[in-house]
């Protein structure tokens, strides 16, 4: 079967005729292809200028010739004749030839799409050697037709592929399960420079099955390929300095976090030495409490960086266990207060919910509880710090768990723009 562009033509009948064009065999398809009654004789079924002509191409036909003819039936129909000579008289191929020109404007149709195809595409016989080539294939590799007709695609071999690739090849296309091959190949141009193009090898059977040749599409992605590296140097660059920032971050990280530590440390050791009483006892107090609350301030911000780092590269792990998230709130709140009170605030905890137990990371989601009342704070304008900020604590609602921790303040919030 041809494809659905390419009609199919009629098939030929076959009439078996005697010596003197006598019919011995097939009378009944014949009469049926010609539009009228079969008499013994096939001249007879002719018109007279085109009997004449049939019978004196059987006189003057040799044992290995054929003759071929369009004649014109009595009922009026055009037939295609192919006639040849046997050892008891003649044979007789016949059809209607009214697909033949359809079929030849569809191939003239399909060889002008392989011409302009903009893959580049040449067809060979069954031993590989080029019989055909289009502009695409020309322009990929730089020759000229004449260059190309009657050599072997060999000619473009790079010397780059395995053998084992051209056998693998070999054995598909020549399989007839197969029949085809596709992959990425480096071949070389004319000029000696080399192109990677992805190819399909195809083999070519007429309408008998039988195997005639070969067809190559070529599509060129040399330009593709070299991106590709390019990215992928990139991608490997950036793993790389991705890589040297967790080990600069992890570095520093625990170069910060020691003498945090310490810093913390000493400050407690000192207010714990601190007189009961004293002149300047309080204000030395208040001081060192500022340490290290600084200091503690400054290791979460520390905490948050590794965090961050460890979310970023999926490696950060989460420490699961029951609390109760009022206890945490409430050790925010406790945390916090002294910063409060220097921007002139009062922070107040109230819960509202009973006491239960959920499975959190502790450490997580206290960070994220002081973001919340820090921002609240921070962004609230001095004017209107006065007074109780009041962090509510609201637990299980209607049947089911929806925990909320909300905290009010008067800042402006975000831009209605944004």
């Amino acid at each position: 079967m041809t494809g659905a562009l390419l009609l199919e033509l009629p098939a030929w009948t076959r009439v078996r005729l005697g010596p003197q064009l006598e019919i011995v065999e097939g009378a009944a398809d014949l009469a049926r292809l010609a539009g009228c009654d079969v008499p013994e004789g096939l001249p007879a079924i002719l018109r007279e200028s085109s009997a004449a002509q049939l019978v004196a191409d059987a006189r003057k036909l040799a044992w290995s010739g054929a003759a071929t003819r369009y004649a014109r039936t009595r009922a009026g129909r055009l037939l295609e004749l192919i006639l040849t000579r046997t050892e008891s008289g003649f044979e007789l191929l016949a059809r209607l030839p009214e697909n033949v020109l359809q079929v030849m404007e569809n191939l003239s149709f399909a060889y002008r799409a392989f011409l302009n195809s903009p893959l580049a595409v040449c067809f060979t016989d069954t031993q590989g050697i080029i019989l055909d080539a289009n502009r695409g294939f020309l322009d990929l590799y730089g020759y000229q037709l004449d260059e190309v007709v009657g050599e072997n695609p060999r000619i473009l071999k790079s010397g780059r592929q395995r053998h084992d690739m051209y056998k693998n090849l070999w054995e598909e296309i020549t399989d007839p399960e197969r029949g085809f091959w596709s992959g990425e190949v480096i071949n070389r141009r004319k000029d000696g420079h080399e192109v990677i193009v992805f190819l399909t090898v195809s083999a070519v059977r007429d309408g008998s099955g039988r195997h005639v040749g070969y067809s190559a599409s070529a599509l060129d992605i040399t330009l593709r390929k070299r991106m590709e590296e390019e990215l992928e140097a990139k991608n490997q660059e950036l793993e790389s300095l991705n890589r040297l920032k967790s080990e600069l971050m992890a570095i520093t990280s625990h170069d910060l976090r020691s003498p945090l530590h310490a810093l913390t440390l000493r400050a407690e050791q000192l207010r714990a030495a601190l007189p009961k009483t004293g002149p300047g006892h309080a204000e030395a107090e208040a001081g060192l409490s500022r340490i290290a609350d600084s200091a503690h301030r400054l290791s979460e911000l520390v905490q948050s960086l590794l965090d961050l780092e460890r979310a970023s590269s999926r490696t950060m792990r989460l420490s699961l266990r029951r609390v109760f998230l009022d206890a945490v709130l409430r050790s925010c709140v406790e945390t916090l207060s002294p910063s409060a009170e220097e921007r002139g605030a009062v922070l107040r905890l109230e819960v509202t919910a009973r006491r239960e137990r959920i499975v959190v990371d502790a450490i997580k989601i206290e960070q994220v509880f002081s973001n919340i009342i820090s921002n609240a704070l921070r962004f609230t304008p001095p004017g209107e710090r006065s007074g109780d900020q009041l962090v509510r604590w609201r637990g299980r609602r209607k049947n089911r768990f929806d925990s909320r921790q909300g905290t009010r303040d008067s800042a402006g919030g975000l831009d209605e723009d944004l």
